[in-house]
């Protein structure tokens, strides 16, 4: 049994006419191994949970990577780029693997794609496919991000179109095969109580990082020590790929563009 979570992020503008990144990223593990990401995970939080001597806080602050520690008084730059750099060896050392898709949403996509202006329906169709070999022979359970309702709708609705398909002895018509290993209809959680919610979230935003510095931003001295964390996970990335459509796909791994 495997489990995959799931998280959305956006850039921002990458061009002139406004065009962003939108993605999905997933990290998928064994079900034995959530016991041990989990402890990992709460070690990196031990100071927040014990602050001070004989006390301990049930409210650690949420591992979120685009407002990481923003709350908290010693929330500085040295213990953001802490955070980061034990999320990404706690991901690393638990052979974590993670995939991530994304499509530059031009003016055109909007155009094109009306009802999904924001490529979730693209993103995560472009997650169930390059992930097919996970469910192929084994059950894969699906946690995603948060309960936003066109989100559940876009996701849910798919996996579910596959089992009345399949119902209806269409199955051989489906295009993504064995989606019957898919354990329920996605599931969601909310990242404050989730552990591997928390760190997907920040996986994400580190390869969003990424994006942008090979679309050319011009990072500040501190942006650029968070980019070094994100190159940190290439070992770890099954796929990561960027498409424009009708133009063409790049490879954030190797650097590929393949004109489509």
């Amino acid at each position: 049994m495997n489990l995959m979570f799931l998280d959305e992020c956006y850039s921002g503008p990458v061009r002139s006419d406004s065009t962003f990144i939108s993605s999905m990223t997933a990290v998928i593990l064994r079900a034995d191994k959530y016991n041990s990401v989990r402890a990992g995970f709460y070690s990196i939080l031990k100071p927040f949970i014990i602050p001070k001597e004989n006390t301990i806080n049930l409210m650690p602050p949420e591992l979120h990577g685009r407002n990481l520690l923003r709350d908290e008084p010693d929330g500085d730059d040295r213990n953001k780029l802490n955070v980061f750099r034990q999320v990404v060896d706690l991901v690393i050392e638990s052979k974590l693997d993670v995939y991530r898709v994304g499509y530059y949403i031009t003016p055109e996509h909007k155009t094109t794609f009306k009802g999904d202006e924001r490529g979730t329906s693209l993103c995560w169709f472009g997650i169930s496919a390059v992930t097919q070999p996970v469910y192929e022979n084994e059950q894969l359970i699906v946690i995603m991000d948060g309960f936003e309702k066109k989100t559940v709708e876009k996701m849910s609705l798919m996996i579910r179109g596959c089992d009345i398909m399949r119902s209806a002895e269409r199955g051989a018509a489906i295009s993504l095969k064995n989606t019957e290993n898919i354990i329920g209809e996605v599931f969601y959680a909310d990242s404050r109580y989730s552990v591997m919610i928390q760190i997907v979230d920040i996986v994400a935003y580190l390869r969003n990082v990424n994006d942008l510095s090979e679309e050319g931003r011009t990072f500040s001295s501190f942006k650029k020590k968070v980019l070094a964390e994100a190159k940190r996970l290439d070992s770890v990335m099954k796929y990561d790929e960027v498409v424009e459509f009708n133009k063409m796909r790049v490879n954030r791994l190797t650097g590929a563009r393949t004109m489509v």
